[in-house]
């Protein structure tokens, strides 16, 4: 049973359910019912780094804008303490912040996912990985290769790292 279900009102879902790694892990999972066939599928970060790539080539100053605000959430999230509901919802800062959701929205406009889902999706990993290990740096070395390389391999590499089977 989830925690979390998150409906964006356009056929995509993300889903929250207890994870497995630690005590306070939570899993992530999305659902585009917009394709034929989909199903619930776990996201990872090439996900939002392809579609984050897209909206950096057609704009690069806006993208690079959110991505340094993405950067500094990021410094800011602390572990979670448990995985109810309230907590989770509690630490979505800035996905629940219409305004800054409304400074991207322009964003909208390039790649696969709009930006409220590409925002919930980025946070939730974020408190996964934290969760996880307070001292995580994955999430950080993908922003930052998008920020910094034009070098293709390299930040599809960082964001393609093999992660832990989940059971």
């Amino acid at each position: 049973m989830s925690i979390m279900d998150i409906d964006f009102q356009n056929g995509l879902f993300l889903y929250v359910f207890p994870g497995t790694l630690s005590p306070n892990d939570i899993l992530i999972r999305f659902k585009d019912s917009n394709l034929a066939r989909t199903r619930i599928r776990q996201p990872s970060h090439i996900h939002w780094a392809a579609d984050i790539l897209i909206k950096k080539d057609n704009d690069s100053s806006l993208t690079n804008q959110f991505l340094n605000d993405m950067l500094q959430r990021w410094s800011d999230v602390l572990p979670l303490n448990n995985r109810q509901y309230q907590t989770i919802f509690n630490n979505l800062s800035l996905s629940r912040n219409v305004n800054f959701v409304k400074q991207f929205k322009q964003l909208d406009k390039h790649g696969f996912f709009q930006m409220d889902f590409v925002i919930h999706l980025m946070e939730l990993l974020m408190l996964q990985e934290k969760t996880n290990n307070p001292n995580a740096y994955m999430f950080k070395n993908v922003v930052n290769a998008i920020l910094n390389s034009k070098d293709l391999y390299a930040i599809i590499s960082k964001a393609n790292i093999t992660k832990r089977r989940r059971k």
